[in-house]
């Protein structure tokens, strides 16, 4: 009932009336609107209470989490906005009033210390974990100059470490590198580094993430740790692939396979932007263009490794997947200079692939298939890069690759570039048919957007790539575009129309 009211379209009209209300320069309308909302926080615990509880009931039943629990997420929208609102006012907390990082630590991280008046609920770990939002836009938009409460980071630190299969919930992480980055001095923030640098580097998914956080607050700052710690990523990494292709047989093999794929996606951590998460006039301490430095310094690094090392062993595919995500997060302004790397992007889609449709079986009963292949049966370069996060990142790796192409074409060349897209055909051609028979672990979605992405990719290549590249898979690709031209979405059957209008005129001439 109070999910369900929650979602009721007058009570969030009341509460966006009430952030503008706090919005106002008046300290009186402030000081209603965080009384009021402090009267809240039961109800939202309550809320987020319920919506475990409601879940936890469809688990044991079997039965997928009723609609209202799905949706709790969306009803914590405007009341983040008010948080923020409250938080962006200086928190000052007029006439008596607590700062209000001080009521979401109290509410969200209590400690034995807490008294920050009578109306915060106490709430299960489950359930908190549902609110965190509202303590990562409270750490985002509060001001330095409103002290953190002693032990706050160090709570942060120990609730943020998540455990060897998963990693703590994305807001609790986004408010650890909040409060790191603006709240810890240079000492402290070394020492957090180096306390949790160990369970990183032992094959802890939580840890791992804690870890890269942790490391994001420091490099966006600058100076050495902007240098040093993607390379003691970097290092971690291969570290951990070197034992994998040392003992396959090591019965931590698994929980390697699936930590180094998070290790390599904590390298986006430390390189992409983070304008919503680390506010300037807030007080956080972010150095323009350090992304740009740490990936200009880890890709020739990488690419060394991945050519220095053995033909389908885990410290190749761990190398290649790692460069994949740099690219992924570097600045467009910089793509232009990376066109060398097409090639790796293209490797990087042929390895992916192939762990959803292994060699040997047909794309018929691939597709038929719900679950990509397992792991264990690929060897390991393909091993690692096996497994839902990478499906998810094929159309985004598509995209790049088209962007390197078109980089290599603009600038005169037919190097790397444009032999990629020739490369990177057959599998995308291969691609296109698990997807249009939404064969892969992804959202209805998920399927659209990555059928889309591989019809852009055949326009592209048809445009770009000489006839006697083409001409031997243009039956091929018209047949596989049948599907798409039937597709359930019109966006889907408009591209497929125009790629396949584009390989019938497929001309000699070109």
């Amino acid at each position: 009932a109070i999910l369900r009211l929650a979602a009721d379209p007058l009570v969030a009209t009341s509460l966006d009336a009430l952030a503008a209300a706090a919005a106002t320069p008046s300290s009186a309308t402030r000081r209603l609107a965080a009384g009021l909302m402090l009267r809240l926080l039961p109800s939202w615990t309550a809320a987020a209470e319920a919506a475990c509880l409601a879940e936890a009931e469809a688990a044991v039943e079997g039965s997928p989490p009723p609609r209202f629990s799905a949706q709790f997420s969306a009803l914590l929208l405007v009341p983040k906005q008010l948080c923020a609102v409250l938080c962006d006012a200086h928190g000052t907390g007029d006439a008596g009033t607590p700062p209000w990082l001080c009521v979401c630590l109290a509410w969200l991280l209590p400690s034995a210390g807490d008294s920050v008046g009578c109306f915060i609920p106490s709430a299960s770990e489950a359930a908190r974990f549902r609110l965190m939002p509202f303590l990562e836009q409270a750490l985002v938009h509060t001001w330095t100059r409103v002290p953190l409460p002693a032990g706050a980071l160090g709570r942060l630190v120990g609730a943020s470490c998540g455990d060897e299969h998963t990693s703590a919930p994305q807001p609790l992480l986004h408010a650890l590198c909040a409060a790191a980055n603006k709240w810890a001095t240079e000492p402290e923030l070394g020492a957090a580094i180096a306390v949790a640098q160990p369970a990183a580097a032992t094959g802890s998914v939580g840890g791992v993430y804690r870890w890269a956080w942790l490391a994001k607050a420091s490099v966006s700052r600058g100076g050495g740790a902007s240098a040093q710690l993607p390379i003691v990523l970097v290092d971690m990494i291969q570290a951990r692939a070197t034992d994998l292709d040392a003992a396959p047989a090591h019965p931590d093999a698994a929980q390697l396979l699936a930590w180094l794929p998070h290790a390599c996606s904590c390298l986006r951590v430390l390189v992409e932007p983070l304008d919503q998460l680390l506010l300037r006039h807030t007080g956080a301490r972010v150095v323009p263009l350090v992304g740009q430095r740490v990936v200009s310094a880890l890709l020739p690094r990488l690419k060394a490794t991945h050519f220095s090392a053995r033909a389908a062993s885990a410290v190749r595919g761990a190398s290649v997947h790692a460069i994949v995500h740099l690219l992924l997060a570097a600045p467009p302004a910089l793509l232009p200079r990376l066109a060398e790397y097409a090639r790796l992007v293209s490797l990087w889609i042929h390895l992916v692939v192939s762990s959803c449709c292994p060699q040997g079986t047909t794309l018929h009963s691939a597709a038929a298939a719900s679950n990509p292949a397992p792991a264990v049966a690929l060897a390991p370069s393909a091993a690692v890069l096996g497994g839902p996060d990478s499906v998810r990142l094929l159309a985004a790796a598509l995209r790049l690759l088209l962007s390197l192409a078109k980089a290599d074409g603009s600038a005169g060349d037919n190097g790397d570039g444009l032999a990629s897209l020739a490369e990177a055909l057959p599998a995308a051609l291969r691609l296109l048919t698990l997807a249009a028979a939404d064969a892969l672990p992804l959202s209805a979605e998920g399927h659209v957007r990555l059928v889309e992405r591989c019809l852009q990719f055949l326009e592209m290549a048809a445009d770009a790539l000489p006839y006697h590249q083409l001409f031997p898979l243009k039956r091929q690709v018209r047949t596989q575009l049948q599907g798409p031209l039937d597709h359930r979405k019109r966006a889907v059957r408009s591209a497929a129309s125009q790629c396949s209008n584009r390989w019938h005129a497929l001309s000699a001439t070109q």
